[in-house]
């Protein structure tokens, strides 16, 4: 599982070190926020969220205990892997929006 918050962390660093050889960080601030999104999206999805009632009452008491398990494994990866990209991109965009002065 902590793989996941590594994997997240380094494509973070590497969108941000990407950002600051070009020279824009709000770059870096949009891509990072749009990667996490689109995991937050992923983790919903995987969690059974945009699902109907109906569903879910049959996951819940007909589905296989695997079944349930790979899918908490999935939405915690996911979010694992989408914490530090939006927590990056808010620190990103409080360092544009106060910058410090020397």
């Amino acid at each position: 599982m902590l793989k996941s918050l590594g994997y997240g962390v380094l494509i973070f660093l590497t969108i941000l070190v990407g950002a600051k050889l070009v020279g824009d960080l709000r770059m870096a601030m949009s891509f990072a926020a749009g990667l996490g999104m689109v995991c937050l999206i992923l983790s919903g999805t995987f969690s059974g969220a945009f699902i109907n009632d109906e569903s879910v009452e049959w996951a819940a008491e007909g589905g296989p205990n695997q079944v349930k398990e790979r899918k908490n494994k999935w939405t915690i990866r996911t979010l694992l892997f989408a914490a530090p990209n939006i927590i990056g991109s808010i620190v990103v965009l409080v360092y544009l929006s106060c910058p410090l002065e020397a």
